[in-house]
């Protein structure tokens, strides 16, 4: 999301998240979402604050499910895309966690 985007409540916003996860890690992921209150070309430090930890799991999705890819060394890995669907209403925000187009739950919001 950027400054100045329309934002309505009740209307989802999906942010694309993306992992390489080691076959049996932990699917549970801690992202920060930040927030900027001024304008960001102007990279004032000062200005960049930290809005929530956004706690998603995924140990629900069955691995066959992931991509499963080979780093150079041959060893294999998981490559995860998904999606925090992040709705606005009045008083709080709402996260819900997709993989493929489907929901696994709903994400805990730990706030700062």
């Amino acid at each position: 999301m950027s400054q100045g985007d329309s934002i309505s409540e009740n209307e989802p916003i999906q942010l694309d998240f993306y992992r390489a996860v080691w076959p049996g890690s932990s699917l549970v992921f801690h992202d920060k979402l930040m927030i900027c209150i001024k304008d960001p070309r102007f990279k004032d430090p000062e200005s960049v604050g930290k809005l929530c930890e956004v706690v998603s799991d995924l140990s629900k999705v069955p691995p066959a499910l992931f991509e499963k890819r080979k780093n150079s060394s041959g060893q294999e890995y998981y490559r995860i895309w998904y999606k925090l669907v992040l709705t606005p209403c009045s008083a709080s925000l709402l996260f819900d966690v997709e993989f493929n187009g489907m929901s696994y739950g709903t994400a805990r919001a730990n706030y700062y």
